[in-house]
């Protein structure tokens, strides 16, 4: 479940990285918004990273509960919300006037939520079950890695407020946009090979699938919190 809703698929206003597509969302006390886009162009869609740090913002300010269900009751964002033709709840993104020329107003629905939980809770759970074969505590871990197309450019505040990693240290995230392109690179010097093959021959596969407590840690990793009630 990890990967459709941070690549912008099965959401409601979901985009490609293209000139338009927002990337960073920050959210006023006011109930303003404020949108960072590709090109600076008028907003056309909500990329993965824009996702992420919309829901982390609207959760911030209690716009978005732990449960992943919105509250409409607050003052200064309850003008945003109504309910599309089949009857969700959604929140206002950017209305006419807003959105780029020919495009039409941009919401974040109620199932656009629950499409993030379903992605974070896979990526929780699976590093949760990790740490734990390792013998380890997050706080433990003097580095973790968040790369590809999505990780490379993540809001890391947004990851840890969401709870989409264990909580681990700040300082101990790092971010690298195409971590498997410069792993192969490394691989056409000796060296760099040589290595490789150290890390193959140490290396475990684990199957999530067979872990009996992946569902369950599955379905409670799908909260919006930093630490999801665990006593680590």
């Amino acid at each position: 479940a990890a990967g459709p809703a941070f690549e912008g698929v099965n959401i409601s206003c979901g985009s490609r990285a293209v000139d338009g597509a927002i990337v960073q969302v920050r959210v006023g006390e006011d109930g303003d918004l404020d949108w960072q886009t590709i090109g600076n162009e008028p907003p056309v869609g909500l990329t993965g990273s824009g996702l992420l740090t919309l829901i982390a913002e609207l959760q911030r300010v209690g716009v978005i509960q732990e449960s992943g269900r919105f509250d409409p009751t607050i003052p200064q964002f309850a003008h945003r919300f109504d309910r599309d033709g089949a009857g969700v709840m959604r929140f206002l993104l950017a209305g006419p006037g807003q959105v780029a020329a020919g495009s039409n107003p941009l919401y974040l629905s109620q199932k656009d939520v629950r499409e993030l939980q379903k992605s974070k809770g896979a990526v929780r759970a699976a590093s949760e079950i990790l740490i734990k074969q390792l013998g380890l505590g997050p706080a433990q871990l003097q580095r973790v890695v968040l790369t590809g197309s999505f990780g490379g450019q993540v809001d890391i505040d947004a990851v840890l407020q969401i709870g989409m990693i264990p909580p681990v240290r700040r300082d101990a995230i790092q971010t690298v946009a195409n971590g498997a392109g410069f792993g192969a690179a490394l691989f056409l010097t000796e060296e760099g090979f040589a290595l490789g093959e150290r890390l193959a021959a140490h290396a475990r596969q684990v199957e999530l699938d067979q872990d009996a407590e992946f569902n369950s840690l599955y379905i409670r990793s799908m909260d919006l919190c930093g630490d999801c009630g665990r006593s680590w």
